[in-house]
């Protein structure tokens, strides 16, 4: 990320923790905003395996659809991994959840403090795994 946008970084850090919060609270609940499109790190390296070695077999019916998945729907630049583009959306990056908060805080800034609505339409085109209810968390703290 810019380090100038990280020092003009108007959020104080109470706010990066009440996210975290957030999002725990919505894995552990299993509530309606739960982010289903993250990606868990564990099938997101799953998925590098994948890419990188197609040729590895599956070792269940669960790891199969996965594979395949990860040979239709995903694929690897610079080493990260990005979701195929389709008839709605480009390429997107594949976004960790530990990243989540500085990529929504980032594009709020480059936007000049643009609002939800903006911030969200940004988002969604550039990134796969962030959802418009953790913009709208985190733009009004």
């Amino acid at each position: 990320m810019d380090n100038t946008i990280t020092s003009i970084n108007p959020f104080p850090n109470d706010v990066r923790t009440a996210f975290q919060a957030y999002i725990q609270s919505q894995s552990e609940d299993g509530s309606q905003t739960r982010n289903r499109e993250r990606i868990t790190p564990i099938k997101q390296q799953r998925i590098f395996t994948f890419l990188n070695s197609p040729h590895i077999k599956a070792i269940d019916a669960i790891d199969a659809r996965l594979k395949h998945r990860a040979l239709t729907e995903f694929h690897i630049t610079q080493d990260k991994l990005y979701r195929n583009s389709n008839a709605t959306h480009k390429a997107r990056y594949i976004v960790q959840e530990s990243e989540v908060f500085d990529l929504i805080i980032n594009e709020h800034l480059q936007l000049l403090h643009a609002g939800r609505d903006k911030v969200w339409a940004i988002v969604q085109q550039k990134y796969y795994g962030i959802n418009k209810h953790e913009v709208a968390f985190i733009l009004k703290q």
